[in-house]
């Protein structure tokens, strides 16, 4: 009898022991791996959160749509460089170089081909040498190489404007972009390059006329500028010492027209410059079997006398003309 009582009392107690672990509410909260239990919720919460950040994120607009308070924070440079690679021995031909950075907070998207280089003078205008699709997030920056080839150095040394698509979407001026740092949007406010690229006024009003189609002519415009005091003096007569860009270039057109030189009828280009201390005009005219590229001709110099002078490409130079035509 003692020994069934000993007996049923083990089977009792293993029975406790063995069913302790499952018994309800035990070591509830105590489990190290209880917090993995929340992964599934976790991953959609970060999954939730992804995707709002997403949806904040301002849809890509192309230039030519972007509002005036988006596109004065998106900024232009260009810079013309002379390209060697085209094997002329005269004239010199660029290639012009642009870099954007967009600093709105709008991503924007550029179609490289509707870059245009133009001026109101000009028979046409000077389009991309580049194709596709370009988008500059907020705060990015590019630089697209040899957006423009093949430019004619006149072509920077008179009106000129980069645009985008049309002349709505004014990029920034051309002028002398050859230079040391090239020209920026800041220069679409020099007022000296508005004017020179504005419609040339006539004689008889207000109104305003495109000037003639003569090739030569693209730097005429900047003779009316109220800042060049030395046109004249008080007289009436030039100072030959002391000319204004356009003078000289109206004495050179003056020169070729007493040499025979029918500017009406002949494609000339004239770009002045300074070289070693003397104000320059080098004249270009179509290449014989490729009118297409132009050749330098002969260059003008005024003198220290204020004679103006003229050199075949030699070193050597003529005195041709004294006074000036209007003297």
């Amino acid at each position: 009898m003692k020994r069934f009582i000993r007996l049923i009392c083990l089977c009792f107690l293993g029975l406790i022991v063995l069913s302790g672990c499952d018994l309800p509410g035990q070591f509830v909260g105590k489990n190290p791996f209880a917090a993995g239990t929340s992964a599934p919720g976790h991953h959609i919460a970060s999954k939730a959160s992804s995707v709002k950040k997403s949806s904040n994120q301002p849809k890509a607009i192309s230039y030519s749509d972007a509002s005036a308070e988006i596109t004065r924070n998106i900024h232009f440079s260009f810079k013309a460089e002379e390209d060697d690679t085209t094997g002329l021995k005269v004239g010199v031909i660029y290639i012009i170089t642009m870099t954007v950075e967009n600093d709105s907070s709008t991503p924007i998207i550029f179609d490289k081909s509707k870059f245009l280089l133009v001026a109101r003078d000009w028979p046409e205008n000077k389009k991309s040498a580049k194709s596709g699709k370009i988008q500059l997030d907020s705060g990015g920056k590019a630089t697209i190489h040899s957006l423009f080839t093949k430019v004619g150095g006149q072509s920077l040394v008179g009106p000129g404007i980069f645009v985008y698509l049309s002349l709505q979407h004014p990029l920034a001026y051309s002028y002398n972009c050859f230079e040391s740092g090239g020209v920026t949007s800041n220069n679409l406010k020099d007022k000296k390059l508005i004017k020179m690229n504005a419609p040339k006024q006539t004689n008889s009003g207000s109104s305003s006329s495109s000037s003639d189609n003569n090739p030569s002519a693209n730097t005429d415009d900047a003779d009316d500028d109220t800042d060049d005091t030395s046109d004249t003096s008080s007289s009436g007569t030039v100072d030959m010492k002391n000319l204004t860009q356009n003078q000289l270039l109206d004495w050179v057109r003056a020169a070729l027209a007493d040499n025979g030189w029918r500017l009406d009828k002949i494609k000339v280009e004239l770009q002045p410059a300074f070289e070693d201390g003397y104000a320059v005009v080098r004249v270009y005219t179509p290449m014989t079997g490729d009118p297409s590229i132009m050749k330098r001709d002969c260059i003008y110099r005024v003198n220290s006398d204020g004679e103006l002078e003229v050199s075949m490409g030699d070193g050597n130079f003529t005195v041709v003309s004294t006074p000036y035509p209007d003297n």
